[in-house]
């Protein structure tokens, strides 16, 4: 497996696990990531970064669920996506070496939109899991 995590980017404990228990549940997935959360503040504690990724039909892209508080019913329901972010990431090396790494023709952002969109268009499937933080 291989770890994709933004300098920015700090893991909760026993963040690892609950992704690496997602290949063993769901063997064709190729990447999942934990819910990302907004630094805590009072006085509504944690909020929600990132659950994913939405795309609009006009291509717009989002993170899904953003601002939502972080134990929102919403917030904990298990999805499959097309496109998650690489801010935190695991992924199976040989998927990662088989669709071509990341282009590095993007300076700085959408560059895990066109590898996840390439996973895609292979038939791979990515999962979020709410569980890792």
């Amino acid at each position: 497996f291989l770890i994709f995590l933004n300098n920015d980017t700090e893991p909760l404990p026993g963040w690892y696990q609950p992704l690496l228990d997602d290949f063993a549940a769901w063997p064709d997935i190729a990447a999942t990531g934990p819910l990302l959360l907004y630094p805590k503040s009072e006085p509504f504690g944690y909020t929600v970064q990132h659950l994913g990724v939405r795309i609009s039909p006009f291509m717009s892209v989002g993170h899904l669920y953003e601002g939502i508080p972080a134990e929102s019913p919403l917030a904990q329901k298990r999805r499959f996506f097309q496109v998650i972010t690489a801010a935190c990431m695991v992924m199976r090396r040989s998927v990662f070496m088989e669709v071509g790494l990341f282009d590095e023709h993007y300076i700085n952002g959408f560059e895990d939109v066109d590898l996840c969109a390439r996973l895609s268009h292979q038939g791979y499937r990515m999962t979020v899991n709410p569980e890792a933080r």
